[in-house]
């Protein structure tokens, strides 16, 4: 493009704020932006990235030293970092599914001073849950958490944790319940806005391990009803879901 005085001036190319990733090559033009739009930004990209992606985190996968599963806005440098994290975080369902796995998780967000922009956590086993690990350890820390998902299996419930005289027989023992899996640290979340506890039964089908379909119910065994009291007595409105599995087709012997 030639400018008045005769000399050629190149135009310069515009970059997609979508493409955070190769912000840094062009000069971090996002930089220059005032905090609140570069916000904005942080915030369009990660949801972005979430839906074409997925908002399944495992925390298997995460450590202090593995960023992989983190989004391209968030290795551009530090301050992409330490800026686009905490709204990243935000968008982000992460799956424990071992109670050694939490452990990565914990020190990932102690480590980057994140804990309170974690609002989803789904608890796919119930060892996850054994009070003094990491697992119920996140509960405490996390203190903005909007939804959390506990799954449990049939074979979690061993007889000691059940009424031997009682009527039906197979009655849960809910206090021995509570506290084996950590449920009063629930009651400290003050933000929550859903709780989804999910019972399943594995079956064998033709040498497969599949798990048995699941319907909505009222009652976890007493769980439900307890939890919506002590919320209750809190001034919160917390939707309590609960799953119960029903057999889609008759165990193959």
């Amino acid at each position: 493009m030639a400018s008045a005085n005769g000399q050629t001036t190149k135009r310069k190319k515009k970059v997609p704020v979508s493409e955070c990733a190769k912000a840094l090559a062009k000069g971090n033009i996002l930089q220059c932006l005032p905090l609140e739009l570069r916000q904005e930004v942080f915030a369009f990209a990660a949801f972005d990235y979430v839906r074409s992606t997925s908002s399944l985190i495992e925390a298997s996968g995460i450590s202090e030293r593995t960023h992989e599963w983190l989004p391209p806005m968030c290795h551009v440098n530090d301050d992409f970092f330490f800026e686009s994290l905490p709204i990243f975080l935000k968008h982000i369902d992460f799956v424990i599914r071992e109670a050694s796995t939490a452990y990565g998780l914990y020190f990932f967000l102690q480590a980057t001073r994140t804990f309170s922009c974690v609002h989803s956590l789904s608890y796919h086993a119930a060892s996850t849950l054994t009070p003094f690990f990491a697992g119920p350890q996140l509960l405490k820390e996390c203190n903005n958490l909007r939804h959390v998902w506990l799954k449990f299996g049939s074979d979690d419930f061993p007889s000691i944790h059940r009424h031997k005289k009682s009527n039906p027989p197979f009655k849960l023992d809910r206090k021995a319940f509570l506290e084996n899996h950590s449920f009063r640290q629930l009651l400290s979340l003050k933000q929550i806005e859903k709780i989804t506890i999910c019972i399943v039964k594995k079956l064998t089908r033709l040498g497969a391990t599949v798990e048995e379909e699941r319907r909505e119910d009222e009652q976890v065994w007493g769980v439900v009803g307890w939890l919506k009291k002590k919320y209750l007595r809190r001034n919160l409105a917390v939707q309590i879901v609960s799953l119960i599995p029903t057999v889609s087709w008759p165990p193959v012997t």
